[in-house]
């Protein structure tokens, strides 16, 4: 008896609770409570103080003191309650309006399809002084006076306006066909500071003019705040004279423009609406959902608002339990009428309960899977562990595409058609590569592909604030898996062609994840057949009959008129090999004359080993062609080829070293390490070009024999210190800092970026590489208390030499003396060559450093060593201001 009793007072206590609102305070107190029940106000006070300490109940202790049901209040102001206590309802109301949706946060959407609106909107109402006029156009139903309650409720809460100042609301639509009533009217209320006029299109132009003093004339302080509203695209029963005195004109977007995701909201939200006004739970059948979802209220968000009431007045009057259950038969007999027939199964056909529902938010759960597989590439990227990485992804891609596939159901006719797209895309690139995609897949990439469309601006944003890695991650990716990213590029192409979409990279990155997955072996097949003979067909028609034959697209084929030049040929073959990424072999099958010598024009492309068989014929094609299905090395494809008939063959073999920057510093590892970061940071984007630190000591001893340059092709190299390379470039650090070198990297990389991109490098490039950045970035002292000790340093010994050395000379200088103090002072190893004679032949040179440092040196407690004062007597030797002293 006592649990049933308990349990009546949770329930009485849930129920009344729904009611509390700042205007309407219930008083639920241990007496009512008694009372209703028929118990002792003592038994009541009992069990409610029992559900206090249970935290499923707030006390109130005013007089008297009263209690509410701690779960309707956190669902009803969607907020947590860290107290269960208050001293009055005052407190308990601050922290549930302050910790709760306030003002434009109440508005589904407002950081989505809305919140381009709301921040105008902010702008407009917030403005100093009287505002900014705002027009808010719109179809019927889409929540314009809404957003205009939501301004006021804005301005008052963050004190633009005073609180008690009253709204003053016409609507112009009444006044159509009373012309005189507005005028009266007008007459009346032109002195408020807060205006609404809606329906601003339906007023004649002869009252619209009589609204123009109101917006070019001021009050007090507080100024005169104007809205108005109008339907859709309506401007231009608005006078000209009129909206230019409106600054700012929004649209505000239909339902049915609304995403998925905030349809899905708003109508849960109606119908928990209808919940809280019958005093009933309500569950709603996903088909209901379903059909909510997909079918077009001309009157939008009112519209919907009404159909759910009369759904659920409907589904009250068969209610037979404690609930209301809300099932198809309960729609509208044109809502059922328009509901398409359902083609797949949901998981289950359970009842979805309105209190509490959250809403599935697929681009979470997009944007969190894609931020796991970066954290993972990351992680695996050092270790070169390609077969983890992709198996650890595809976890986390297949669980999203259960998502996809199972749980976002909303068919509808704009789905169907890319549907059918994508069908036909999938079954042409499915035969050309011989690879096998089940149907799910192709379900998979219809509702990848329809998100893009539904959250179009939301991708691209987070894809344009991860730019930097999923670049270098797609790099990677057709660097190690160069066919499986060549079917994505056909895909991608083939839907941008026939649906006018281009999906972004973050869906391409899913998409070759998932097709490595349905053929293992996709990324093993490194080789492309070319056919390439005269005449008006007779290549096509060789690829054809030998693509049909294997049941693969092995080759493809250019056909050359008989009086064609070889260079456009040659340029055609390039534009093939340019569209094919991470092809490493490549076969040329061509017939006599002019392109038995094709490689040697060829001779630019790089990393593509070109295998050349001439004498086609439909017989050698396929022959060639079935050897390449099976994986044969070029070699011997084109070996066994000579030896079956009369052609001749021969391969090419380019293999290209890995692009590469070194950075070089005579002051050890550590400081080289520091100006690579530096440049690093200045990219505007991860390079497949690799920046490498090596050891300055070793190139000056081995040169262009150094174990570096049998792996990489170096583009150049950087540092303070030149090793003097005859073959490599150096850029010095110092050229970098006055910007003279900055042409010469532009140079580099501009086959690596565009011209956008190259701006912006150089913008990084200037704003990082001036001379207190970089010393600041190199050392760990403070960096202008260094320079300017060094700057007097250097000045005292220009003196004592009787000389003034060239500003690039003192530039390096400053950089190198700078990193020897540091090293110096954190006692780090420091590696020289031998000066055996320098103590003896250059005393004077000597004493002059020792004299003009002396004051650093004291100063940091150190000793210049004397194998350094010879590197910089050996710098200053090659100041070209000078000759040698």
């Amino acid at each position: 008896m006592t649990g049933n009793t308990k349990d009546q007072i949770g329930k009485l206590l849930t129920e009344k609770s729904r009611e509390f609102s700042g205007n309407n305070r219930i008083e639920l107190t241990a007496k009512n409570i008694g009372d209703d029940l028929y118990i002792s106000r003592n038994l009541a006070s009992q069990y409610l103080n029992e559900l206090v300490k249970e935290e499923k109940a707030v006390k109130i202790n005013s007089w008297p003191i009263c209690f509410l049901s701690r779960e309707e209040l956190e669902k009803n102001y969607r907020v947590h309650l860290e107290k269960i206590t208050y001293q009055s309802f005052e407190e308990l109301l601050d922290v549930l309006e302050q910790t709760g949706t306030r003002d434009f946060a109440r508005a589904i959407g407002y950081n989505g399809s809305l919140g381009y609106c709301i921040e105008q909107c902010k702008s407009a109402i917030g403005y100093p002084g009287h505002g900014i006029p705002i027009l808010l156009c719109g179809e019927n139903g889409v929540g314009k006076n809404f957003l205009v309650q939501l301004m006021f409720e804005y301005a008052v809460n963050r004190e633009v306006v005073p609180k008690e100042e009253e709204v003053v609301w016409m609507n112009c639509s009444d006044y159509q066909n009373k012309p005189e009533k507005f005028r009266e009217l007008l007459a009346v209320q032109q002195g408020k500071r807060l205006m609404v006029f809606e329906n601003l299109d339906r007023l004649p132009p002869e009252e619209q003019e009589l609204l123009l003093p109101l917006l070019t004339e001021g009050l007090d302080e507080w100024g005169r705040r104007l809205v108005f509203t109008a339907s859709e695209k309506t401007e231009r029963k608005i006078l000209d004279s009129l909206l230019r005195q409106i600054p700012i004109v929004l649209q505000i977007p239909s339902l049915d423009e609304r995403s998925p995701e905030e349809r899905e909201e708003l109508i849960v939200s109606c119908f928990h609406k209808e919940s809280l006004k019958l005093h009933k739970d309500i569950y709603i059948s996903k088909r209901v959902l379903q059909a909510f979802m997909n079918y077009h209220f001309e009157g939008n968000i009112r519209q919907l608002r009404n159909s759910i009431a009369i759904c659920c007045a409907n589904a009250l009057m068969r209610q037979n339990g404690e609930h209301i259950q809300v099932m198809l038969y309960h729609l509208s007999e044109d809502m059922i009428a328009s509901l398409p027939m359902a083609e797949e199964k949901t998981e289950d056909e359970t009842l979805i309960p309105i209190r509490g529902y959250q809403h599935e938010n697929g681009l979470d759960s997009y944007f969190n899977i894609l931020s796991q597989i970066l954290n993972q590439f990351e992680q695996l990227e050092a270790e070169k562990n390609w077969n983890d990485f992709v198996k650890q992804s595809y976890y986390c891609v297949k669980g999203y595409y259960d998502y996809l596939v199972f749980r976002k159901i909303y068919a509808n006719g704009k789905l169907k058609a890319v549907r059918m797209v994508v069908e036909d895309v999938i079954g042409s690139v499915s035969k050309k590569y011989n690879i096998t995609l089940s149907t799910n897949w192709g379900i998979v990439i219809t509702r990848l592909i329809y998100q893009q469309i539904q959250n179009y601006v939301q991708i691209s944003g987070w894809e344009e604030q991860h730019k930097k890695e999923l670049n270098y991650l797609e790099h990677r990716l057709t660097e190690n898996f160069p066919k499986a990213a060549l079917v994505v590029k056909d895909l991608a192409k083939a839907v941008r062609d026939n649906l006018d979409l281009n999906p972004g990279i973050s869906a391409r990155i899913l998409l070759t994840l998932e097709i490595m997955q349905y053929d293992r072996d996709i990324h093993e097949n490194d080789m492309y057949g070319l056919i390439i003979c005269h005449g008006y067909s007779t290549a096509s028609s060789i690829a054809d009959s030998v693509n049909e034959i294997l049941d693969s697209r092995v080759f493809e084929a250019i056909d050359m008129p008989l009086d064609s030049n070889v260079v456009e040929v040659v340029q055609n073959v390039k534009r093939h090999i340019r569209n094919l990424p991470g092809i490493k072999n490549l076969l040329l099958l061509t017939d006599t004359g002019s392109l038995e010598d094709i490689d040697i024009r060829l001779d630019d492309v790089s990393n593509i080993n070109i295998g050349i068989i001439n004498n086609v014929s439909t017989a050698l094609a396929l022959e060639v062609g079935s050897r390449m299905l099976q994986r044969e090395e070029p070699e011997q494809i084109i070996r066994e080829a000579v030896l079956a008939g009369n052609p001749k063959g021969r391969l090419i073999k380019k293999v290209q070293k890995e692009a590469a920057i070194i950075f070089v510093s005579e002051s050890g590892i550590r400081s080289a390490e520091r100006m690579k970061k530096l440049f690093d940071e200045s990219m505007p984007r991860i390079l497949p070009i690799q920046s490498i630190v090596y050891d300055y000591y070793d190139l000056v001893k081995n040169q262009e024999s150094a174990e570096i340059f049998q792996k990489y092709d170096v583009l150049c190299m950087i540092g303070v210190f030149n090793p003097k390379l005859k073959e490599v470039p150096f850029i010095a650090l110092e050229d970098m800092i006055s910007g003279n070198s900055l042409e010469r990297l532009e140079g580099i990389f501009r086959n690596y970026l565009n011209e956008e991109e190259i701006q912006q490098f150089e913008s990084n490039f200037l704003k990082n590489f001036t001379l207190e950045n970089v010393v600041q970035y190199l050392t760990i002292l403070n960096a202008p208390a260094l320079l300017n000790m060094v700057e007097a340093a250097m000045q005292t010994l220009q003196k004592h030499m009787h000389r003034q050395l060239g500003g690039r000379t003192i530039c390096g200088l400053y950089i190198h003396i700078c990193c020897l103090i540091e090293r110096l002072v954190t006692k780090a190893e420091i590696t020289s060559v031998e000066y055996e004679d320098f103590e003896n032949e250059h005393r004077e040179f000597i004493d002059m450093m020792q004299s003009s440092f002396e004051e650093i040196c004291s100063h940091y407690g150190v000793k210049l060593p004397i194998g350094e004062i010879a590197y910089v007597y050996d710098y200053i030797k090659n100041d070209n201001r000078e000759e040698e002293f």
